[in-house]
């Protein structure tokens, strides 16, 4: 196969690249195959059988790791014509054999052009993100930095029962590993509802007493994980039992004490956010998952305060994502999201999405669900 039928191959290929590049939810796309799992029995992870089905898959595997910087999913910001450029001058895998070379450009050709077409079969090329809006107070944090506090925005395309969540992180222990819940996931149930289980029956009196006070207030799906537990978020770090978590949300508290302080008209219902079940990880899971690109991992607050300001329009406070409801954004424009964004949990996940630097967040934030 002579070189000049390579490079004519390459040339279409970086062409490919640059759509990719131009519409990073095409990039966003693009899965890898998982190369490792985690086995709960030993607590940590362990390299994957491969899976990958055809020829075509080895070939655009490498490219599409390479483009998820060693991750199973994408994550902002990385250009796919740096990729192909990189990888005609330097071969994957050290390859030079010209025939292998040509079967994996135009592998990756195919592969990028059925992506391409799934893109306009959802839509991706019509879609603009939208100007203004009200934003979130929150920015990146480094895997380096995990702790209490910061937040889970899912990857859009991982899928089971934390698709398209936000988590919060209530615990993390080196050694036991983690939990969360997610935030903006609200489902049909009251919290009158949760007394009428069978798992009701097992509380305390003075536990009954206490939900009845809040038996209107809505109920969250924190995860798939233990319906049983209920965690109960708030701004009252001076309730019995209260864990501060961030700067004005605590987690837990005793009801008797928070039905008191409503009753007094020191406190509303509505201050306390119920949330049934929770997301938990084992140890050094979750940082896989981090590795992968499965997450993306935020913080409160933004170290530029006026590049969070910009032309974001407004900005609201980091707290504002775990009391999330959608009420807050009220003011903007819903059509906007009519096609991708169809309840208020989509909605919350991207705004946080595009609460965060760059275009590319934006663009993702805007996939449909399919």
């Amino acid at each position: 196969m002579s070189s000049r039928v390579i490079r004519s191959f390459y040339r279409i290929l970086f062409r490919t690249a640059k759509q990719h590049d131009k519409y990073p939810g095409l990039k966003a796309l693009l899965i890898a195959a998982p190369g490792r799992f985690y086995d709960h029995r030993t607590k940590s992870w362990k390299p994957s059988e491969d899976k990958v089905a055809t020829n075509e898959q080895k070939l655009i595997e490498p490219y599409v790791r390479r483009l998820n910087g060693g991750g199973n999913f994408y994550l902002p910001e990385v250009k796919a014509v740096n990729v192909i450029r990189e990888s005609f001058r330097s071969p994957m895998d050290g390859n030079t054999n010209k025939d292998l070379l040509f079967d994996a450009a135009t592998g990756a050709i195919k592969s990028l052009e059925r992506n391409l077409a799934k893109g306009r079969e959802i839509g991706i090329f019509e879609q603009r993100p939208p100007s203004g809006g009200p934003r979130y107070n929150i920015s990146l944090a480094k895997e380096s930095s995990f702790m209490r506090g910061q937040f889970l925005l899912a990857h859009p395309l991982l899928s089971f029962s934390l698709n398209r969540g936000v988590l919060i992180v209530l615990k993390h222990e080196e050694a036991d590993g983690t939990l969360g819940v997610m935030l903006n996931r609200k489902t049909k149930l009251k919290v009158a509802d949760l007394m009428k289980t069978s798992s009701a029956r097992d509380r305390s009196q003075n536990v009954k007493r206490g939900l009845r006070e809040f038996a209107d207030c809505p109920v969250y799906k924190g995860g798939g994980m233990s319906s049983n537990f209920i965690s109960i978020l708030h701004p009252h770090g001076d309730l019995e039992g209260s864990c501060k978590i961030l700067d004005g949300v605590y987690w837990q508290c005793d009801l008797d004490a928070a039905s008191e302080k409503v009753r007094r008209g020191e406190a509303k219902t509505s201050d306390f956010k119920f949330i049934m079940g929770f997301a938990g990880w084992g140890p050094r899971q979750l940082h896989g998952e981090l590795e992968n690109h499965a997450w993306l991992l935020a913080k409160a607050g933004n170290e530029d305060t006026n590049a969070a300001k910009g032309e974001q329009g407004t900005v609201l406070p980091a707290i504002d994502l775990v009391y999330c409801d959608a009420e807050h954004l009220e003011d903007f424009d819903p059509d906007v999201f009519q096609e991708t964004c169809d309840d208020s949990a989509n909605l919350v996940w991207s705004q946080a999405w595009r609460s965060l630097p760059g275009k590319e967040h934006e663009h993702i934030a805007m996939l449909p669900v399919f």
